[in-house]
């Protein structure tokens, strides 16, 4: 990194760790079941889980859902997993150094820019973790506003603290292979800390 290299991985990639630090098969996914409840199309509570399920009622419609799941699931997309305090013991997991990255907004912007050089990158996300449950039912709060997929975890890795850098391209395939982006321009944002 303090060469202006950074290495950007897949939440595919993530997926297929072994080491349950590193991995987490459901990157970038949730479920919401239905439970069960049946009334009038206008009837809020029907309203909340008919649309969560992605179904059209008309208000005077009748209709009853028995356990119906719906999954929101990113496709794949770049990412590059850091933290927000060093902690020596994580470094068995990721690496013997750490590298403070100054300026964040300006590094999300330039490394977007760099992306699209190579990529047609859509929309990404810059952010702290939700650690939460990535299942919920009825009328259950989502674990995540539907743009943020890409950044539920689960509570067990709360101790990781991670802040993620996340860009998606388009159109969204998968298969998105790792690599490396590489510009003089990111060097200053790079200070080795141990």
């Amino acid at each position: 990194m303090l060469q202006g290299n950074v290495y950007l991985s897949t939440l595919e990639t993530c997926r297929r760790y072994e080491n349950e630090e590193r991995g987490d098969r459901y990157e970038g996914y949730s479920l919401y079941s239905s439970g069960t409840v049946s009334g009038l199309g206008s009837d809020p509570h029907m309203k909340t889980v008919a649309s969560r399920l992605g179904v059209e009622m008309s208000p005077d419609s009748m209709g009853s859902f028995m356990w119906c799941k719906s999954e929101s699931r990113l496709t794949d997309s770049f990412i590059l997993c850091t933290t927000d305090k060093f902690n020596r013991s994580m470094c068995k997991d990721f690496g013997d150094y750490c590298v403070e990255i100054r300026h964040l907004p300006h590094f999300y912007m330039l490394m977007s820019r760099l992306l699209k050089e190579k990529y047609n990158i859509g929309h990404g996300l810059a952010g702290y973790a939700l650690y939460k449950d990535r299942w919920y039912e009825g009328l259950e709060s989502p674990p995540e506003p539907p743009t943020s997929v890409v950044l539920l975890k689960p509570e067990r890795y709360k101790h990781q603290r991670e802040y993620r850098f996340s860009w998606n391209p388009v159109p969204n395939k998968g298969n998105l292979k790792p690599f490396t982006v590489s510009s003089e321009q990111l060097k200053p944002f790079f200070r080795r800390v141990s």
